[in-house]
């Protein structure tokens, strides 16, 4: 399963719901994306926060290679200026790829019995609960990082969803939580160029957040 595969797992709730906004969902499995796509020495961040495609021969799965061709055609830019193209359509293709699997089930319906709607219930419940009692193990220190596990933190945290999904089996406070999850995603973990970019993504999904959140409430405002 990919990073991003699993981080939308993880914010599926069992009713098929999302645990976070549908931007900041995109935004987060584009930068798992990248986190991966940086483990495989692949992708890079230069000193000047720039991207850089070490190796563009293709991965031989669909999603990273569809997200390695946008860094590519985009060298050079910053992350957060690359990542939405990178989001358009993912959530969609990746829970279809999570239905295949048997993660996830399909189902259609509509709102107030006009509007389409598409949820998708876990089925492997199981599966989620051990990433994220995985992750939970992390977070309270009984278990060390590894670079997935810590990239999937970083990921988590830079959506907000830490104190949603770990706030009931740690004990600590929300706060406390975004403060450890903050600290593994910034810790010696990994390499210095796998550390660079992922950092870089973590800075690029919440600057993103944090932007349409600002043009949201400037049209609303506005109206």
């Amino acid at each position: 399963m990919l990073i991003a595969e699993e981080l939308l797992l993880l914010l599926t709730n069992d009713r098929g719901g999302l645990v976070t906004g549908r931007n900041e969902t995109g935004l987060g499995l584009a930068g798992a994306l990248l986190c991966e796509l940086a483990l495989m020495e692949k992708v890079t961040v230069d000193g000047k926060g720039r991207l850089r495609v070490a190796d563009p021969a293709p991965t031989g799965n669909a999603h990273l290679d569809a997200a390695l061709g946008v860094f590519a055609d985009r060298e050079g830019k910053k992350p957060k200026d690359v990542l939405g193209k990178v989001a358009k359509g993912l959530q969609d293709r990746l829970h279809d790829s999570l239905a295949a699997a048997g993660a996830v089930h399909r189902e259609r319906g509509r709102v107030l019995g006009v509007f389409p709607q598409t949820r998708w219930p876990v089925v492997d419940t199981a599966g989620r609960r051990t990433a994220v009692d995985g992750l939970t193990a992390v977070l309270v220190g009984s278990t060390a990082p590894t670079a997935r596990s810590a990239s999937l933190v970083s990921l988590i945290h830079a959506v907000g969803a830490v104190p949603k999904l770990f706030g009931d089996g740690t004990g600590m406070s929300g706060r406390a939580l975004k403060k450890k999850a903050k600290t593994i995603a910034e810790g010696d973990w990994a390499g210095a160029a796998v550390s660079k970019a992922i950092s870089d993504a973590q800075a690029a999904i919440t600057a993103a957040v944090a932007a349409s959140a600002a043009a949201t409430a400037a049209t609303s405002g506005s109206s």
